[in-house]
C-alpha cells in the first residue's frame, strides 16, 4: 500500500506478522515505522521494538530475537535498517521465516526496493508492503500541504501560501512537514496567509546551517555560534528566526546521519550523501563534517537528533538556543 496514502492513520487490519517498508521517501519512513509502533508496542514504548543495522546483521541474530517476547507487553517487532543486502543474502532463510506462523515476534524490514514480483514480496502481500514513494509526476505538493494544514495542524493554508511553500522545497515532505509546523506554530489564527509564508521562508536559514556545518568541519565552535548569533538576530523576531534555523538544521543533520550510517555500511561517500538527498553544491561540505565527525559521533548522530528534538520540545529547562550552542560545541570538538 502506499504510505502517502497512509500518513498518520493507522494501519489496515488484520495485522500481519511481516511488513516491508520500501522507498527511499525519509518522512514516509517515519510515517511508516511510527503507525507500526503504534500498533503493535504498548503506548509505542520502544522497550518492544528491537532496530539492526542489515549489514552487520546475522541472520541467526534476527531469528533469535523474533523468538523473544517482549518484557513490557505487546508484541516484540524487530525491525532491520538498510535491509537490501540482508534480504539479497538471506532471501530463502526469510523466505522460510516469513512462512513460520509460530513464532511471537514481526519482523520488520526496511529497503529501498522491494520488487513486487518476487516470491518474498509475495508473501510479504500488498498490505504488508508500506511503499514508501512519491509519484514525482502525479504528485501536487501545495495541495497535499493545503490537506495536511488542516488535518494535521489544525489550520487553514491558502492556496498562494501552499503555493509559496511548495515552491520553496518541492516534493520533499520532510521539509513540507516541518514548513508547515513552523507556519502553524507561527500563525495567530487559524489561517496561514501568504505574508506569513513569505516571512518564514526557510532558504536564508539553510544557507546559514552550512556555513554552520563547515566552521563545524574546521572544529571552530566559536566561528559556528558567532554564525548562529547573527542569524538569530537578523531580521524578524528571535522566535521567527530561532524556528527557521531550528528546523533546518535538524534537517540537513538528519540527513547527515543517513549518510554517515551508508558509509559505515561501506558505501563510497558520494554516493551515500546523493542517496541521503545532499544537494550536490553541499557534497564537499558534508563529507569535510563527516570527516571531522568520525565513526564514532556519526554512529550515535541519529539518537543525538532525537534527544535533542526531544528537548526542545520541552524536555529540558534550557532554552532552545543554549540547547542548539552546547550540541554545535560537541561536534566541534575534536575527536576523542
Amino acid at each position: 500500500m502506499q504510505m502517502l496514502e497512509f500518513v498518520d492513520k493507522p494501519l489496515p487490519k488484520p495485522l500481519r506478522s511481516n511488513y516491508a517498508i520500501a522507498g527511499k521517501d525519509y518522512f514516509l519512513r517515519l510515517t511508516a515505522l511510527k503507525a507500526i509502533r503504534q500498533a503493535f508496542t504498548t503506548g509505542g514504548d520502544d522497550d518492544s521494538l528491537t532496530r539492526f543495522e542489515g549489514p552487520k546483521l546475522e541472520f541467526s541474530s534476527l531469528a533469535d530475537e523474533l523468538g523473544t517476547g517482549s518484557l513490557f507487553g505487546g508484541t516484540r517487532v524487530v525491525v532491520v535498517d538498510e535491509a537490501d543486502t540482508f534480504v539479497t543474502k538471506y532471501r530463502g532463510n526469510l523466505e522460510k521465516l516469513v512462512d513460520n506462523s509460530s513464532r511471537s515476534g514481526v519482523l520488520v524490514l526496511v529497503v529501498d526496493s522491494f520488487p513486487a514480483n518476487t516470491k518474498l514480496a509475495k508473501m510479504f502481500g500488498e498490505d504488508g508492503t508500506l511503499r514508501c514513494e512519491v509519484d514525482s509526476k502525479g504528485f501536487n505538493p501545495a495541495s497535499w500541504c493545503r490537506a495536511r494544514s488542516q488535518n494535521t495542524y489544525g489550520k487553514k493554508l491558502q492556496p498562494d501560501a501552499a503555493q509559496i511553500i511548495a515552491e520553496q522545497h518541492g516534493k520533499e515532505l520532510g521539509l513540507l512537514d516541518m514548513e508547515l509546523a513552523k507556519l502553524a506554530a507561527a500563525a495567530p489564527g487559524d489561517t496561514i496567509d501568504a505574508k506569513l509564508a513569505e516571512s518564514l521562508s526557510g532558504s536564508t536559514a539553510q544557507e546559514v546551517v552550512w556555513k554552520v556545518f563547515d566552521a563545524i568541519a574546521m572544529g571552530q565552535a566559536s566561528t559556528a555560534l558567532s554564525i548562529m548569533d547573527d542569524q538569530y538576530s537578523h531580521g524578524g523576531t528571535p522566535v521567527e528566526n530561532s524556528m527557521k534555523f531550528n528546523g533546518a538544521l535538524a534537517f540537513h543533520m538528519r540527513r547527515m546521519a543517513k549518510a554517515g550510517r551508508r558509509v559505515m555500511a561501506g558505501v563510497p561517500m558520494r554516493q551515500a550523501l546523493a542517496e541521503s538527498g545532499v544537494a550536490p553544491f553541499a557534497q564537499g561540505s558534508a563529507e569535510k563534517l563527516l570527516t571531522h565527525l568520525g565513526r564514532r559521533r556519526i554512529a550515535r548522530l541519529s539518537e543525538d537528533m532525537v534527544s535533542l528534538d526531544l528537548a526542545l520540545k520541552g524536555g529540558s529547562r534550557l532554552p532552545q538556543r543554549a540547547l542548539l550552542e552546547r550540541f554545535v560545541i560537541r561536534l566541534a570538538a575534536a575527536r576523542q
